[in-house]
């Protein structure tokens, strides 16, 4: 199995990985969002960070498997015999793809984060309005 043991581009692969665990935990926390959002209503701009943090999560998908298919053609066109100058000759498209996936997840967490404090943001009132209800019982 030539494809699993060649680790010339190891990087690209692992994050590709990356991006595509990104991309895996933005969908879900967009999934989970939804269902807040739906059992209470909420502003409207909560709702269009739903759909900011779904967009990310499809874009790292997509970027995720972009990588994934780069780092197949380079390894699958890689010479057998000799590795040679072949990894300086792609070393332009490969630090590229890198690079892009390397973005792809520092936006992704950034994105995560931020939809976290913002399903976490009204439900904090809530909670602050039912001790107010206690003290005063």
């Amino acid at each position: 199995m030539f494809l699993a043991q060649h680790v010339i581009f190891e990087g690209l692969r692992t994050w590709s990985y990356a991006a595509g665990l990104c991309a895996l935990l933005l969908l879900i926390a967009g999934g989970i969002f939804l269902r807040l959002l739906l059992i209470g209503r909420q502003a409207k701009w909560q709702y269009a960070m739903l759909l900011l943090s779904v967009g990310v999560g499809i874009w790292a998908l997509i970027q995720a498997i972009l990588g994934l298919q780069e780092f197949v053609t380079l390894v699958e066109n890689a010479p057998s015999h000799s590795l040679g100058g072949y990894p300086h000759a792609h070393e332009l498209v490969y630090m590229a793809n890198i690079q892009a996936c390397q973005i792809v997840v520092v936006i992704a967490c950034v994105t995560f984060v931020v939809l976290c404090l913002v399903a976490c943001w009204p439900f904090s009132f809530l909670k602050r309005r039912d001790q107010s209800w206690a003290a005063q019982r």
